[in-house]
């Protein structure tokens, strides 16, 4: 055996052993992404390097080209297994679907077939090959298939780590680097061989480059952490986020959406995912017309989905290049219909626990109103039947009318709280003058009540409301300022416009009204009397808020204890 056969022989298994310590340390990071086909790549070159230093080895030319045949389970293993590897490595295993597994696994297996069963086709070797030959550069038609199918594989590779390096973050540029040194190393070798400027001439350099190749990933795996920092690419993010995410470009344009943004279109307008690449981000969702996106910023928007509404928070971040230039945009919307809805219940039952408190205080409270004025119809009524002279009965009879009206004014301040609280809100135009007016025939002079004086303008401007609220707004906040004015004090009715507003002013000078009074006076059924011995309901001037409150009007009183009261009616005018 020549010494140059003994040094081949040598650096062959000097390979091996390489590749195989390699493999059992690989082997412990099996279940990183990568990490067994990685595994099983070295396992091929262990297996492609041990068989042809066996090859240099044996004397026969029967044994060389079994163990030369026996370098071709890693042969062919070696480059489908840096493929699976390259595509897990870059978050691309949805390429691994039973096609291209199929593919793979029938070039593996031909391969073979084909170079075992050559000498009775020679579709591989095509009668090139001598018993003694090392390296094969010439061969039948699937020899240069398979040449082709590797050497795409290792293209296909580099390809794929390029296009990840320009993706990813500064943490895995560090490593992607490495590997596509590692990746063309095989190149290097093979051109070498074909250049003639291989040292050591009869000896096929691939494999060492292969193992070199896995030497240097190794390094990534302990040194560079590699499968502590696998890039989580872009495709896992998109297709794995529940809500539904946008990217649009800098004019506000659909460039890409993830599959829960495909179904809601689709569920809202019928468009399937090729029919909005391009489209206007406005033409999709009708209700944004008017939207200008804002970074950060976060609103709310209400969609109809088939049968039901649905509500979505939906926000906007920008997409920044390397040089911090704005490339577009990411919309995302949250759906919370369901908190939506939460908030409606509770909202609701809230609303409710609040109609049966106030039912039962209006129950508790219009019970004693009407009870005390039936009281006195009832004993009334019997002293009337008793009593013997005329003008005594007609002086109980008085009575009893003014207790009656009573409770028919308690009747239509109730009816008037249900209109109110019913309202559509959709109002004509009205004359606040005429309004007015009408309001004052109902208070005509009576030397037992205040002086009223009305200061109204012969025309004021429109606005758009119901006579009949507003006059009984103003008549209660009359009707109360006479109430509590004494006869010899004044009550002044004043009305006058400005260029938004109809302003109208009651002033007296009653007894007025405490600090600590005023933030209840329109709480409906409160009374600064609560022994309830001075006249008065204790709705008034809750009608008075909610008929100025559906005029979109407001009210304000300025009062002091002594002096009197101003109360403040501003009205918007119509449009």
């Amino acid at each position: 055996m020549v010494e140059h056969t003994l040094f081949y022989a040598f650096f062959s298994f000097l390979t091996a052993l390489t590749s195989s310590l390699v493999a059992i340390l690989l082997w412990q990071r099996r279940h990183a992404p990568g990490g067994l086909p990685l595994f099983g790549f070295m396992l091929a070159l262990f297996v492609w390097s041990g068989s042809y230093g066996i090859f240099w080895l044996s004397t026969s030319p029967e044994n060389q080209v079994f163990w030369l045949n026996c370098t071709y389970f890693g042969v062919v293993a070696t480059p489908i297994t840096f493929i699976i590897f390259t595509l897990e490595y870059t978050n691309r295993q949805h390429w691994l679907n039973r096609y291209v597994i199929g593919v793979l696994f029938v070039e593996l297996v031909v391969t073979l077939i084909l170079v075992w069963t050559d000498p009775q086709h020679q579709l591989f070797f095509g009668g090139k090959r001598l018993p003694s030959t090392s390296k094969i550069f010439d061969g039948g038609i699937w020899f240069w298939f398979h040449i082709v199918f590797s050497y795409t594989s290792i293209v296909l590779v580099i390809v794929l780590l390029i296009r990840t390096y320009w993706r990813s973050q500064k943490i895995y540029r560090q490593q992607i680097p490495m590997m596509i040194f590692a990746v063309t190393l095989p190149w290097v070798s093979n051109l070498l061989s074909l250049l003639n400027l291989n040292p050591l001439p009869q000896l096929d350099l691939t494999p060492i480059a292969f193992t070199a190749t896995g030497i240097l990933i190794t390094y990534a795996v302990f040194y560079k952490r590699l499968f502590d920092y696998v890039p989580i690419a872009r495709d896992t993010v998109m297709e794995t986020i529940h809500e539904p995410v946008f990217v649009l470009d800098n004019f506000n344009r659909i460039v890409d959406l993830n599959p829960s943004a495909r179904c809601l279109l689709n569920e809202i307008g019928g468009q399937n995912y090729g029919s909005v690449i391009g489209e206007s981000f406005k033409t999709c969702f009708p209700s944004l017309m008017d939207w200008t996106p804002i970074e950060g910023a976060t609103n709310e928007l209400e969609l109809r989905v088939g049968e039901q509404t649905r509500y979505y928070e939906h926000s906007v971040s920008c997409l920044m290049d390397q040089r911090q230039r704005q490339q577009g945009r990411v919309f995302i919307f949250n759906d919370v219909t369901r908190r939506k809805e939460m908030q409606a219940r509770e909202l609701e039952i809230r609303l409710q626990r609040e109609r049966t408190r106030m039912l039962s205080e209006f129950i508790r409270t219009v019970s004693h109103e009407f009870r005390t004025p039936l009281a006195i119809i009832n004993s009334t009524a019997y002293l009337t039947a008793r009593l013997p002279e005329a003008d005594k009965r007609i002086e109980k009879a008085k009575f009893i009318e003014h207790s009656v009206q009573r409770i028919a004014k308690l009747i239509d301040m109730m009816l008037m709280m249900t209109a109110l609280a019913t309202s559509s809100g959709q109002f004509l135009l009205i004359d606040v003058g005429a309004a007015l007016q009408t309001v004052a025939r109902d208070f005509p002079p009576d030397p037992n009540q205040p002086t009223i004086k009305w200061l109204i303008p012969g025309m004021l401007p429109k606005i758009k409301g119901e006579s009949q609220y507003l006059e009984a707004a103003v008549k209660q906040i009359i009707d109360n300022a006479c109430r509590y004015t004494p006869p010899d004090g004044q009550v002044e009715v004043i009305a006058y416009a400005t260029h938004e507003q109809v302003i109208i002013e009651v002033k007296d000078t009653g007894m007025g009204i405490s600090p600590s009074d005023l933030p209840n006076i329109f709480n409906t059924f409160w009374r600064y009397d609560h022994a309830h011995s001075t006249p008065g309901l204790g709705v008034g001037l809750s009608i008075v808020e909610r008929s100025i409150r559906l005029h979109k009007g407001t009210i304000d009183v300025q009062s002091e204890v002594g002096k009197g009261s101003v109360f403040r009616i501003c009205l918007p005018l119509a449009a």
